[in-house]
This record gives C-alpha cells, sequence and structure tokens, in this order.
C-alpha cells in the first residue's frame, strides 16, 4: 500500500515537471536613454507554474533587487552568491562568448511569447537615421509578434537631441522539460 501511493507520488512529480512553465511576466519596463546615461525602471515577475496552472514558485525583480518569500536581495549580493555556489571566477569572463552562449541556450529552451505591448519613441537629429530605424525596428518586431495579442508602436520625432523611449509589458512562457534538457 505505501508503495503504490509513492509511486503515484512519484509519477505525479515527473508529470507535473514535464507539463509545468516558467513564466515571465514583464508588468512595466520603462527605459529612457540619451545614449550617455540611460534610466531604467523594471517590475518582473518570474513564476514556475505546476502543470501550467498552479503557481509553486514566484520571484520579483525589481530595478533595487530580488524579492522573494518577503526577502529582499540585491543584484551584487545575488551575483556574489551564484559566483561563489558555482565557483565562477569574475575576473576571467568573456562577455562576448557568454553572450552567445546566452543566446545559443534561449533558443534551445524554445520560449513562447505569450503576450505584447511595447512602445518605441525613438528620436535623432538626422531624418534618415530616425527613418531607417523605425523600419528595421518594426519589421524585427513583426517577425515575432504575429497575431491579436501583440501590440507595438514604433514612434519617430526629430529633435535637436538624440534619445529613445522604451515603455512595454509581455509574458513569455518556458515549457520546464525545456529548461531541464538544456
Amino acid at each position: 500500500m505505501v508503495l503504490v501511493v509513492f509511486l503515484i507520488l512519484i509519477i505525479t512529480i515527473v508529470f507535473g515537471v514535464y507539463f509545468s512553465k516558467i513564466k515571465i511576466n514583464i508588468r512595466s519596463v520603462e527605459m529612457e536613454s540619451e545614449f550617455k546615461n540611460a534610466k531604467l525602471k523594471f517590475d518582473i515577475k518570474l513564476g514556475l507554474f505546476l502543470f501550467g496552472k498552479i503557481k509553486v514558485l514566484n520571484f520579483n525583480l525589481y530595478e533595487d533587487g530580488i524579492r522573494f518569500l518577503n526577502g529582499k536581495i540585491s543584484y551584487k549580493e545575488f551575483k556574489d552568491r551564484i559566483y561563489k555556489i558555482f565557483r565562477i571566477e569574475s575576473k576571467n569572463r568573456d562577455i562576448k562568448n557568454d553572450f552567445e552562449k546566452y543566446i545559443k541556450t534561449f533558443k534551445k529552451i524554445n520560449p513562447k511569447l505569450e503576450e505584447l505591448d511595447l512602445k518605441i519613441n525613438i528620436r535623432f537629429e538626422d531624418v534618415f537615421l530616425t527613418s531607417f530605424s523605425i523600419v528595421a525596428i518594426s519589421t524585427i518586431l513583426s517577425f515575432f509578434a504575429k497575431g491579436n495579442k501583440y501590440m507595438y508602436r514604433v514612434l519617430s520625432y526629430c529633435e535637436r537631441k538624440r534619445n529613445v523611449d522604451l515603455k512595454g509589458k509581455c509574458v513569455i512562457s518556458i515549457k520546464t522539460i525545456n529548461v531541464l534538457n538544456n
């Protein structure tokens, strides 16, 4: 009897992990950039959902740190702990290779964009540069945002200052099995 209950529990956990999702809910991102000093504000929720519906874990990311279970930790402290756990030497890091690894890993985990609301304001002194950047950004976004759930606006202003403002929110879901297989 105990063996049967244990077996059912193990099977439930395996199916739970297989059918669970990690959802990244970017509730707000605001960036104001004058190319020399950028201001970034964000509110991001990371959640693990068992069978895609039942919330198991929840993390909140803000510009000042990470909040989890009524506790708060700064990004520097979090980075130091991760480097210590995985024995990573911060001085010997190659940023270009790390970025390429992150991009390859991101492609392998196959994220799905569930919702998007994005507004980009671009201001350059040069009219040609402004129009080219609007066409390029709009084209790139149109490849990723196909459907009724996705909304984006790319606007331009010709002024004497160079500035890019970005405001948006989105929901990205990743199957946990893709993360574990990676």
